[in-house]
């Protein structure tokens, strides 16, 4: 029996700033002339998912996004108001906000803390008028839909569109109406987008999980520490489960790195890089032909 040649797909998971370490992950397979035909994104890897996907060039993707973080469209996003300061963390930044009434007011009041206008300026800023058509590698992306509960798949339109709904982190930036939709991060239910890239047609997935472990959980003494603290939990475990059904996974270490510090660009790359190194004697078997026809003769994953 000849097997076909394996498909490979990326699975790149959300995580904020963390995901810039799917660029170093995306290089280092490009240095050993690993080709990828498939990618599925979710939230930050959605982003660089289909940054890569339409000009499939590490260099130019690495310059791109440096060049992003130095741009008015980014500048006015002010993430760093959402970084905890040094010896905090994230949950008593959060806190420290609503005991001041501030944020406690911008969530009663607006639907987000950041507006349209500001999130589709830097959107439109990364891929213009771009669309899924002018992808060269298959690639797809991931939303939440608040009204039915259900997972959106996002494979055609607008490329920008389907970024700004797939990053929609809810309270922080604006959900997206579309048709009679209400989307969301699609990181709330399936950061990990790993049965999309089989659907796109990969017969092997590679997955590249950025957070595995909880942060430091802080006080814990208040309402919204107790909840955000489960959510996190919550969404650890529900990563875990989605990711079993890679065929690997690859962990940059990027546990240190707040989601919204886009500052350590070279920093993620580098780990990005480091974990994909680890794991190359692994990925050459998963995508060998040996693997796939184990696959298929016996429906489960090969030991390696």
């Amino acid at each position: 029996m000849i097997f076909p040649k394996p498909v490979i797909g990326l699975a790149l998971a959300g995580g904020g700033a963390k995901g810039i370490a799917h660029i170093g992950v995306i290089e280092i397979l490009e240095e050993e002339g690993i080709s990828i035909d498939r990618i599925a994104g979710t939230s930050i890897g959605a982003i660089i998912g289909a940054m890569y996907a339409l000009n499939p060039d590490i260099y130019l993707l690495k310059q791109k996004i440096k060049e992003i973080a130095t741009t008015g469209a980014y500048q006015k996003l002010a993430l760093g108001k959402f970084k905890a300061r040094k010896g905090e963390t994230w949950f008593d930044k959060w806190v420290n906000r609503f005991q001041e009434g501030a944020l406690f007011t911008e969530l009663l009041t607006k639907n987000a803390l950041l507006s349209n206008e500001e999130t589709d300026e830097i959107f439109h800023h990364i891929f213009g008028e771009k669309t899924f058509d002018d992808t060269k590698i298959s690639f797809a992306s991931t939303a939440l839909d608040l009204l039915t509960g259900k997972d959106v798949i996002m494979k055609e339109g607008n490329l920008w569109e389907a970024a700004k709904a797939s990053t929609a982190i809810p309270a922080i930036f604006p959900p997206v109406r579309q048709k009679d939709k209400l989307l969301v991060d699609g990181g709330v239910t399936a950061n990990i987008p790993v049965k999309l890239a089989f659907d796109l047609g990969a017969n092997i997935v590679i997955a590249v999980m950025l957070k595995n472990n909880p942060s430091p959980p802080g006080k814990l003494n208040t309402a919204l520490e107790i909840y955000m603290r489960s959510k996190e939990l919550a969404q650890i475990k529900l990563c875990k489960i989605l990711s079993k059904k890679a065929d690997l996974v690859i962990k940059p270490d990027v546990e240190e790195v707040h989601w919204a510090d886009f500052d350590k660009i070279d920093f993620c790359i580098k780990k990005g890089k480091e974990a994909t190194k680890k794991h190359l004697k692994q990925i050459k078997a998963v995508i060998s032909r040996d693997y796939l026809a184990y696959k298929k003769l016996f429906g489960k994953h090969k030991s390696l």
